[in-house]
Formats: C-alpha cells, structure tokens, sequence
C-alpha cells in the first residue's frame, strides 16, 4: 500500500507470477477500476475463476513511533 501509486503483482496458486511487469495504478476510485480490468483480463488469460488480493505496506508505513512525555 502507497500514498499514491500502486503496483501490483498476480501470480497464481502455485506461486508462478502470471505478468511480464507489475499492475501500476493510482491510488483513486478510477485506479482501482483500471486494477479490477487488469485482474479480470488475466482471469479470462489463465481461465482462472477465483481472486484473492492481498496487499502489504512497503517502507516506513508499519512503523509507528511512541514518545514517552515527562
């Protein structure tokens, strides 16, 4: 997950990646529409019925930091 763009990857249940390159697409309602065409495009590509999408931050975006105040 990003702030403004995204990319991503689809690999199937063996864990083979079914694209030449990353999925890129903005971080807006029509950037999700333009990852929906592409997943629906590699379904019909690999006869694949089934999606699940995952995502994962990427740099500092998990971390959280705490300052104790006196």
């Amino acid at each position: 997950m990003a702030k403004e763009r995204h990319a991503a990857q689809a690999v199937n249940f063996r864990g083979i990646v079914l694209t030449a390159r990353a999925i890129m697409f903005s971080n807006t309602h029509s950037g999700f529409q333009q990852l929906e065409r592409g997943i629906r495009k590699l379904q019909q590509a690999h006869k694949l019925n089934d999606v699940v999408v995952g995502m994962e931050s990427t740099g500092h975006y998990w971390f959280v930091r705490h300052e104790s105040r006196c």
